[in-house]
């Protein structure tokens, strides 16, 4: 039975204090480190056949929040913005910054704290073959990043330390990795990503969103993500009962829409825009995208369900 951890919020601030967590958040991030060292580079626990049509959704989210400083007028990209600045928490192995990021910001900084994709990421220049091994995933985007190794600057850490260098972006992409903090972390992450944004500048937030009735344990606000053994592809699963094809001890939630709401509120964030991502497997959990700006910058767009 995992330990119960419930950390007192300051009654006068109601922002400094700890947020309630299922259990003790060292015992968690401990499982999490256990968890992503086993695992392979796959980041999408392996569903690569959403690849593209991630991208594409993103890719659309991301022209959007940029209007007309990144506007195609041929149908095609139009090059990167000149002196631009992008990061990609919780990069991986690249995917996200080879096949979205690099072609709108002329710089992207990666953000990673597991070695082998971040080593991956930073050696494809001076030893391409070295992909070759880890799947046409990994291939794909480090044949990508291996063409644009001056625009990449890589940095190891945890991101529920990580604090970025104020006023440094124009973009923070988060995507598929606050699931795995704490939601103590989520917002202390969120406010220093807040500060490092230049001004107009914007983060954004793709996860998966739980219904409400399947997070009992997390007092309705997440649902935990846990890892059965020898358990069948995903999409073989009632939606009840996904998890990951991993090893055990998998630390990660999937929070509700609310919930992801309720936290940026918190962090300081207004979500400007929201959009669920369309064309995924039906059998796959619900996936948003935020578009979150500092709180009273105004919104960019209207947003949809």
């Amino acid at each position: 039975m995992p330990k119960r951890h419930r950390a007192q919020v300051s009654a006068d601030s109601g922002e400094n204090g700890r947020l309630w967590w299922h259990c003790d958040e060292d015992d968690w991030y401990a499982s999490s480190v256990k968890h992503w060292n086993a695992c392979d580079v796959d980041v999408l626990g392996g569903c690569d056949g959403v690849d593209d049509v991630d991208i594409e959704g993103s890719l659309g989210f991301l022209q959007e929040a940029l209007g007309e400083r990144w506007t195609a007028t041929d149908g095609s990209d139009p090059p990167p913005m000149p002196g631009s600045y992008a990061m990609d928490v919780g990069a991986g192995c690249g995917r996200v910054t080879g096949g979205l990021l690099l072609r709108a910001f002329e710089r992207v900084h990666m953000v990673e704290v597991r070695v082998p994709p971040l080593a991956a990421a930073i050696i494809v220049s001076t030893s391409p073959r070295c992909w070759q091994v880890s799947g046409a995933l990994l291939d794909k985007a480090l044949r990508t990043l291996s063409a644009h190794t001056a625009r990449l600057d890589t940095t190891r850490a945890s991101l529920a330390s990580f604090l970025p260098v104020p006023v440094t972006y124009d973009s923070i992409w988060a995507q598929w990795i606050l699931g795995h903090l704490t939601d103590t972390s989520v917002v202390q992450l969120l406010r220093a990503c807040r500060a490092a944004l230049k001004p107009g500048g914007f983060i954004v937030v793709k996860e998966n969103n739980a219904a409400p009735r399947l997070c009992a344990e997390g007092n309705s606000r997440y649902l935990i993500d846990q890892v059965t053994p020898r358990l069948p592809a995903p999409s073989a699963l009632p939606r009840s009962a996904r998890m990951r094809v991993c090893p055990q001890d998998n630390a990660a939630v999937i929070r509700t829409h609310a919930h992801h709401l309720a936290l940026f509120r918190r962090a300081g964030c207004t979500v400007a825009a929201f959009r669920r991502q369309t064309s995924f497997p039906a059998d796959l959990f619900p996936v948003r995208m935020y578009l979150l700006k500092e709180s009273g910058s105004g919104r960019l767009a209207p947003a949809s369900a």
